[in-house]
């Protein structure tokens, strides 16, 4: 029995035709994962729904090897490859109100290109040049989690300087009370490898950028 039922299927088929190249999706699986057989079967799932996605599964504790090559330290995490210039990340299963905002992610990651931004907010974060890391803590029940994943992602596909993260904060618990989480969404900012911002709630794509260079 899938974890889709029959009408989620069709609709994801449908939504993913949006793809134009293929991407690979890097899984890093761990036993200590809440919701490791969901989120294989999930990703199965949706592998099933196009013939442009390539799924690659490892063992988080087995293949340190290969972790080590992704730069992954925690598990579960989902890792997409296809035109993304930055690196694009999502820790967790991506349920209730994320789900569709992983489709998306999927489809602009096949198109390196977001339709998230104006072009002039495009060209300036395309001119972001030093390392930026946005760590974003969301949890499935909350309705503006997926907006704010879906900005500090399409800043990562945009520019190769950029690393966009949605954290399921339940999961990653400790992850998330070492950064004082206690309402989501709430956006970590590391920039040149130091924590220089935490931000609440859903931003406007301006606003977010500005707040950004403004901390640094």
């Amino acid at each position: 029995m899938g974890l889709l039922d029959d009408n989620t299927k069709k609709e994801v088929r449908e939504f993913l035709k949006a793809m134009e190249s293929r991407i690979r999706i890097v899984f890093f699986d761990s036993t200590e994962g809440q919701y490791s057989g969901e989120l294989n079967m999930l990703l199965d799932e949706i592998r099933e729904a196009t013939d442009k996605i390539e799924l690659e599964k490892h063992d988080f504790e087995k293949d340190r090897d290969m972790a080590k090559k992704y730069e992954v330290d925690m598990a579960p995490v989902i890792i997409f490859e296809g035109k993304n210039r930055g690196k694009v990340r999502f820790y967790g299963i991506p349920s209730g109100h994320e789900f569709g905002g992983f489709l998306s992610t999927i489809v602009e990651t096949s198109k390196g290109d977001t339709v998230e931004f104006s072009e002039d907010l495009k060209a300036k974060i395309k001119g972001i040049d030093f390392p930026l890391r946005l760590d974003v803590f969301i949890t499935p029940q909350c309705p503006y989690c997926p907006g704010a994943v879906r900005l500090a992602q399409a800043m990562a596909i945009l520019n190769k300087n950029v690393t966009g993260s949605g954290v399921e904060a339940v999961e990653f618990s400790e992850w998330a009370d070492k950064n004082s989480v206690r309402s989501v969404p709430k956006t970590v900012i590391i920039a040149n490898g130091k924590k220089v911002l935490a931000l609440d709630g859903l931003l406007a794509p301006d606003m977010l950028l500005d707040r950004i260079m403004d901390a640094i």
